[in-house]
């Protein structure tokens, strides 16, 4: 087996009849992908996860020598477009720049001027504690928090299990308490 230097991929790959297939077909794989994800970037980066898929097809032996390489190649790239375009669709684009103030809702202090001036320290502080939490929690916080969503609705924006939501939200809330008390 033969090695080469693959410039689409940057590294050495081992030549097979069906790497070789896979190279002849790089721009079929790439216009495919560029009709799917109007992105020639992410098109790029189809090809690659694509050259990933089949060598690891082949080494577990669900290839067979002597298929049509050319049209399963060209299988598999169309269903992991379609892959990447769902998973697309299924994921709200939700601002997670967080410019306002997640914690308006909060009614604001009545009294004096010091109680009003300490409610709003309190408020900054919260949101600087929001601030730092991964962006995975953020999400769940803010859907929870801002949106009021049930942790079932925030499971399904996010792509993830109703348990997976409710453990980002106890962390969030851990890590918003010890970023609140000032310990790291």
């Amino acid at each position: 087996m033969k090695t080469i230097i693959s410039p689409a991929l940057g590294c050495e790959v081992s030549t097979t009849p069906l790497t070789s297939e896979l190279f002849a077909v790089r721009t079929k794989i790439i216009a495919i992908a560029v009709s799917f994800l109007k992105d020639r970037e992410e098109a790029e980066d189809v090809f690659q996860d694509v050259f990933l898929k089949i060598q690891s097809a082949q080494s577990r032996g669900f290839y067979l020598e002597g298929g049509k390489a050319r049209a399963w190649i060209l299988q598999v790239t169309r269903n992991h477009c379609t892959d990447l375009t769902r998973r697309g669709k299924n994921k709200k684009n939700v601002s997670t720049s967080f410019d306002q103030d997640i914690f308006d809702f909060i009614p604001s202090a009545d009294g004096t001027r010091e109680d009003q001036l300490a409610h709003q320290e309190k408020l900054n502080r919260a949101l600087a504690c929001f601030k730092r939490l991964p962006e995975d929690q953020k999400q769940v916080v803010f859907f929870r928090i801002y949106h009021q969503l049930s942790f079932k609705e925030i499971a399904e924006k996010c792509d993830i299990s109703v348990n997976t939501a409710l453990g980002r939200m106890r962390y969030a809330v851990m890590n918003m308490k010890k970023y609140y008390d000032g310990n790291k």
